[in-house]
């Protein structure tokens, strides 16, 4: 069967975070991890040196638990722009016992911008800067190449998009997990 690799993507403000925390209380043997703990750094500088370090933390951090007997999926989530960011990561594991399951996570601007505003983690951001900034980004292609099943979370619970992922991932194992 094989252990599952769950990368959980979109921008920011999608709902990447509380999915997986909600995914995290359902699949079984996990370790779920947020690629931003990778970038948390006082000045925050993105250049050459800094992105090659924070691919190599992630795909170190997600090779490793992948190789642990404790778990069986590993989730993580992270604003990846386009399917070369992924492979970064995934050229460097091992993958012949591992099954990658993507998911883009996605909804309305006027819904996305409403959870942007009630975000605590966005709360120390400049809202109106990063909605437009990340809406041009979407309006020029960001995420279309991914290899991805898209969610469009509008209308759905955290909790409904993370039984959605179970259910795709671990099907046998979930059969009758208490609905809520």
């Amino acid at each position: 069967m094989g252990k599952n690799l769950i990368i959980i993507t979109g921008a920011p403000g999608m709902g990447k975070t509380t999915v997986c925390e909600e995914l995290s209380k359902i699949v079984p043997r996990n370790v779920y991890f947020d690629c931003d703990c990778f970038m948390w750094a006082n000045p925050y500088v993105v250049n050459e040196e800094t992105e090659r370090i924070r691919h190599e933390n992630i795909s170190f951090t997600v090779k490793n638990y992948l190789s642990c007997s404790v778990y069986d999926n590993v989730i993580i989530n992270w604003v990846f722009v386009n399917q070369m960011a992924i492979n970064k990561i995934l050229d460097t594991i091992d993958l012949t016992a591992v099954n990658v399951h993507t998911y883009s996570l996605l909804c309305r601007p006027e819904i996305w911008k409403t959870r942007m505003e009630n975000d605590k983690v966005n709360l120390k951001r400049r809202i109106e800067a990063t909605f437009r900034k990340w809406s041009t980004r979407i309006s020029e292609g960001y995420y279309e190449n991914i290899l991805a099943k898209k969610i469009d979370t509008s209308d759905m619970t955290a909790i409904q998009v993370a039984e959605i992922i179970a259910e795709e991932v671990c099907p046998i194992i979930l059969r009758g997990h208490p609905r809520e």
